[in-house]
């Protein structure tokens, strides 16, 4: 399937992430909008500003194939294989590969409510890690949020 075949809400916020455009990968999302994975999740613009704030900061070279996907009304879902390089903490230059569902409720035209579901353990198992709190340290994403002058 041609991610180029996706709603636009969805292909669009595909594009940001993997630009890492934080801005524009917010302005997909409706005001009250959830993003959730095994990893946690996070609610309205500053939680998923901090959400992605961190995501973006320790990876790179992220790569995101849609396989296939479909859609009826305002529910989405998608299939994926979705991987990227860590580029922060002590799993620095680790590199994953997954697959995954998102299942994405729209409204108006923007993402109100997304859910992942993938395998957590293999995601440790690849990178290294017993578990989350390893990955990404949390002194590590508090660093991210220190203000440069």
């Amino acid at each position: 399937m041609e991610k180029k075949d996706l709603p636009q809400s969805f292909r669009l916020v595909i594009d940001n992430i993997i630009g890492q455009n934080l801005e524009g990968t917010l302005h997909c999302f409706t005001e009250d909008g959830s993003f959730r994975d095994p990893s946690g999740s996070w609610q309205g613009k500053d939680g998923l500003r901090t959400f992605f704030t961190v995501g973006f900061h320790s990876t790179r070279d992220t790569v995101w194939e849609v396989r296939q996907w479909f859609q009826e009304d305002n529910l989405l879902c998608v299939e994926w294989t979705y991987g990227f390089t860590l580029s922060a903490g002590p799993f620095k230059d680790k590199k994953t590969l997954f697959d995954g569902l998102s299942i994405v409720e729209l409204r108006e035209g923007k993402i109100h409510r997304w859910r992942d579901y993938w395998d957590s353990a293999d995601f440790l198992q690849q990178v290294g890690a017993k578990k989350w709190g390893e990955v990404i340290p949390p002194d590590l994403i508090a660093h991210f949020f220190q203000k440069v002058p």
